[in-house]
């Protein structure tokens, strides 16, 4: 732990002392965990541990949690290699389009970034009727969204909108609902498929 705070515990092995730590449940460990959370000025342990998620991980683990995990139930939102649902965005090359650190934030922070066609806003219009749906595109002149069951295109023109939200992920936060070492295994398939 000291080691850790001072800055000197390889980047690597920093994600298997906080599996280790949170695993013996030592009040004094956890106090040293609390210190290293403020000096990195992060909301949460596993933010604090960002760039140790970057590092290692077992693919196969990573995969075990895509498929197996029923807190991750990533493919009840995801296709990989042509399995799952389309509610988010496909994920059989995401190893290609984004660098470990961004699937570390898209995992741990998904409101960060919304991958384009795939944000949930809500819009008013100047009549005063609300649409609320999957923000599928947007132009300077308009916006398209996927609203209702089956779901349906709607374009509303953006001089019509008094007003609208930011686009808000549907996926939760993993790093709040995963261990640490499953975040860090999930990044490793992730960063693999590509």
């Amino acid at each position: 732990m000291e080691q850790l705070n001072a800055g000197t515990l390889p980047t690597e092995l920093q994600v298997d002392l906080l599996d280790a730590v949170q695993a013996d449940g030592s009040e004094a460990l956890a106090k040293g965990l609390e210190s290293y959370r403020t000096a990195k000025r992060a909301d949460t342990l596993v933010q604090a541990f960002a760039e140790a998620l970057t590092k290692g991980g077992d693919f196969r683990a990573g995969q075990r949690v895509v498929t197996d995990n029923p807190l991750a139930e990533c493919t009840r939102c995801h296709t990989i290699r042509g399995r799952g649902a389309d509610v988010g965005p496909e994920l059989t090359r995401i190893g290609a389009t984004l660098t470990r650190a961004q699937l570390v934030e898209a995992l741990v922070t998904p409101n960060a970034r919304i991958a384009p066609g795939f944000g949930v806003v809500s819009i008013t219009l100047k009549n005063g009727e609300k649409a609320d749906g999957t923000l599928r595109s947007e132009t300077d002149t308009e916006v398209v969204l996927l609203t209702g069951t089956p779901p349906a295109e709607r374009k509303i023109a953006k001089s019509e909108i008094a007003s609208r939200t930011d686009p808000i992920s549907a996926m939760p936060p993993l790093g709040l609902i995963l261990k640490p070492k499953d975040v860090r295994d999930l990044v490793e398939f992730l960063a693999g498929m590509r």
